[in-house]
């Protein structure tokens, strides 16, 4: 699986989703993850129509815009591992 987290450095709701992703996939070192800058990356926020920051791709799908909670993002990380509940 693969995460993309799409921010900007002016953006006041990226640090906090930065924070959120970092500490939830430490545990899973097989989740392949990158932030990426997009003041620094313009034509890859464009391939995928980014509108907002923080925008987070799983698997090439954008999931959470905008705003994301710990809980949230927890969900859909431990659905797409299939993570027994």
């Amino acid at each position: 699986m693969k995460v993309e987290l799409f921010y900007s450095p002016t953006c006041p709701d990226c640090p906090p989703a930065k924070r959120i992703f970092r500490k939830l996939l430490a545990a899973h070192p097989e989740v392949e993850y990158a932030e990426i800058n997009v003041k620094e990356n313009r034509k890859r926020a464009e391939e995928i129509g980014l509108t907002h920051v923080p925008t987070i791709l799983f698997d090439g799908e954008i999931v959470f815009v905008e705003h994301v909670t710990e809980e949230e993002a927890l969900r859909e990380i431990e659905k797409r591992l299939k993570v027994p509940e």
